[in-house]
């Protein structure tokens, strides 16, 4: 059973103590993260109400900061994307992104290599990086019958 938003201010309040413990080693990530948060947790009502079960973010940086807030705040499982300056250049958390995320995409077998070292092991999983191949053919996703796209904030 997944956690509501609205459970109790112990959720909200945990969440938002672990994202400044992290950030607050650089004050622009923080800065940046402490701007998102609002917004992140109107989306993870919104995550809530539609009854979605796993979040992605196809940015490492600020994109699956909002991603792990959400996942915090209703359980929902959650995975996101790193590319280039989002992993070697923005680090703020993201050895706490990798272990908490289901799975971690990347592009380059470096990256995957980069992103295995920094996540170190959680579960027994050394690897968590998935390495998609390019050009291998289209991944259909649609929404399940009778979902409509998340509102406007």
């Amino acid at each position: 059973m997944r956690a509501s938003p609205s459970a109790g201010p112990a959720r909200y309040f945990g969440a938002l103590a672990s994202m400044i413990a992290g950030s607050v080693s650089n004050p622009r990530a923080l800065a940046l993260n402490l701007a998102i948060f609002p917004k992140s947790v109107y989306f993870a009502e919104q995550v809530e109400a539609e009854g979605i079960q796993h979040i992605h973010a196809n940015w490492a940086s600020h994109p699956a900061m909002s991603a792990w807030i959400m996942a915090r705040l209703t359980g929902a499982s959650w995975s996101f994307a790193g590319h280039a300056s989002d992993i070697y250049l923005q680090r703020t958390m993201l050895r706490e992104k990798i272990e908490a995320a289901k799975f971690v995409v990347t592009c380059t077998r470096h990256n995957k290599d980069y992103l295995a070292g920094v996540g170190g092991r959680r579960g027994g999983q050394q690897d968590r990086g998935e390495l998609p191949r390019r050009g291998s053919g289209p991944v259909q996703a649609r929404p399940s019958a009778g979902r409509r796209h998340l509102p406007d904030p």
